[in-house]
């Protein structure tokens, strides 16, 4: 059994650091899209960027635009037997941007990969 364990965690290593590097490629994507629009780009550039936000929000003097981008569901699973078991998540981006004066002021981002 402990054999198994030796063998096994390897593969579990290599699984995390591959989600880990697709998690840190996205967020480097979205930085280099981003960052150069601050103080530049409009609500209405965002929109056609990323389609219609979720929710919408006005605190103080800022408005914050929230979009969660969906990429579909990912699994693990077992099939087969009486001990199947199936693990799934939702692969998406929930981006948050925050407009002072109509342009683009700061952005957020949660991946989930």
């Amino acid at each position: 059994m402990r054999k198994f364990y030796l063998l096994i965690l390897p593969v579990v290593f290599v699984f995390f650091s591959c989600a880990q590097i697709q998690v840190n490629n996205r967020l480097s994507e979205l930085k280099e899209t981003l960052d150069p629009l601050i103080n530049i780009a409009s609500k209405e550039d965002m929109v056609r960027m990323f389609g219609m936000p979720d929710r919408i929000e006005n605190i103080g003097g800022s408005e914050f635009l929230h979009i969660r981008i969906s990429y579909g569901m990912k699994g693990l699973g077992t099939s087969g037997s009486w001990l199947s078991t199936a693990s799934a998540w939702e692969r998406y981006d929930d981006i948050t941007l925050e407009f002072r004066n109509g342009k683009l002021f700061s952005w957020r981002a949660y991946v989930q990969r």
